[in-house]
């Protein structure tokens, strides 16, 4: 007997009481009534309301309804949070659904083999990925309301904006590194074709790297989540040293892109001097004067194509190198202690909060 069907009995039982309370003072007072014939009727009600029959009868009726109330309160609050649990596993299965997509997207490209005329269409794997944005974007919102929302940072223990950007950074590498080799493969011409299969073995070599460094991790922070309402200290641990572990390798990641050349689907002297004019924004941290004016400059027909891919094959190549050797030299090296390095983020986070309010309230 599930949560709801409990509740719906008890309140059953609470409806049987009612009218039985009715019926028993009904009976009791016709009793009473016919029993003191003398008397008005208002004295009669006001005689039977003060005696002692009247407070026992309605005592052992009401005393049970009073029990079975807490109880449908009690069951209420369990039935709430079975459901709050089936969301949030709702939300891990879809999260692994949407990795495994992804996943079999990367999967397909990275097989796919130019003019041979089976299986699906490169057009096709790149109008899935670009339909997979979407569904990724609710997911993202369904960690924040499903397992974030309601516990503040000093009770869970981590960043909740620490633990979702940790999430992202390797999903995007590995879809903007899918994307970029199958636009490749869609627009290579003939002289282009040969670095086909290079660019699909750098991918492999992606793929693997963010499976190694992302998906178990955030699987496991999700599991974790569920019981930080409970206050479970082992599960704050476990979460920790999983989000020290994807915030290290999403730093790393981050770091990575400074290799990567903006705007790599357009090339020409108009576009050129509009790239270096945007990274000199990004460096002061403000648009440029003449930003504006440059973008007009570039041909009409290429600007809605300097968005096309984020990543340049170039840094798709650079990025499964770089994911190998350090594959091949963790070997050799100690592992950070994530717990540790996560605290201290936190702390750091809570002090620059602080002051930030501090110079608001002056």
């Amino acid at each position: 007997m599930n949560v709801r069907t409990k509740i719906s009995s008890v309140l059953s039982w609470i409806i049987i009481l009612l009218i039985l309370l009715v019926v028993v003072n009904s009976i009791a007072f016709y009793i009473y009534h016919i029993s003191h014939p003398s008397e008005i009727l208002s004295m009669q009600a006001w005689q039977y309301l003060d005696s002692s029959t009247f407070k026992i009868l309605n005592a052992s009726i009401i005393l049970p309804i009073l029990l079975l109330l807490l109880e449908v309160i009690f069951k209420i609050g369990a039935k709430r949070k079975e459901e709050h649990e089936e969301r949030q596993w709702e939300c891990i299965e879809k999260t692994s659904q949407m990795w495994n997509q992804l996943f079999s997207l990367a999967s397909e490209v990275r097989y796919f083999e130019k003019d041979a005329n089976k299986g699906a269409r490169i057009e096709d794997i790149l109008l899935k990925l670009a339909n997979l944005i979407g569904p990724a974007e609710d997911i993202v919102n369904m960690w924040d309301f499903r397992f974030f929302r309601g516990i503040s940072d000093e009770d869970r223990g981590y960043s909740k904006r620490v633990a979702i950007n940790s999430f992202l950074v390797p999903l995007n590498v590995l879809l903007r590194s899918t994307f970029t080799v199958a636009y490749f493969i869609r627009y290579a011409n003939k002289e282009e074709e040969k670095e086909i299969p290079w660019l699909q073995s750098s991918l492999e070599k992606i793929q693997g790297g963010i499976s190694g460094m992302a998906h178990h991790s955030i699987i496991n922070v999700l599991k974790h989540s569920m019981y930080l309402e409970d206050g479970d200290k082992t599960a704050i641990k476990e979460i920790q040293e999983n989000i020290g572990k994807l915030r290290e390798n999403a730093d790393w990641l981050k770091k990575m892109e400074k290799y990567n050349k903006l705007f790599p689907s357009v090339e020409g002297n108009e576009v050129d001097e509009f790239r270096i004019a945007v990274e000199n924004s990004k460096k002061a941290g403000k648009e440029s004067d003449n930003l504006k004016n440059l973008f007009s400059k570039i041909p009409s027909e290429k600007r809605p194509r300097l968005k096309d891919v984020v990543y340049s094959t170039d840094y798709v190549k650079r990025l499964a190198d770089e994911m190998t050797y350090d594959a091949i030299s963790k070997g050799f090296r100690k592992p950070p202690k994530t717990s540790e390095n996560i605290t201290k983020v936190h702390k750091e986070e809570s002090v620059t909060r602080s002051k930030s309010k501090s110079s608001q309230d002056r």
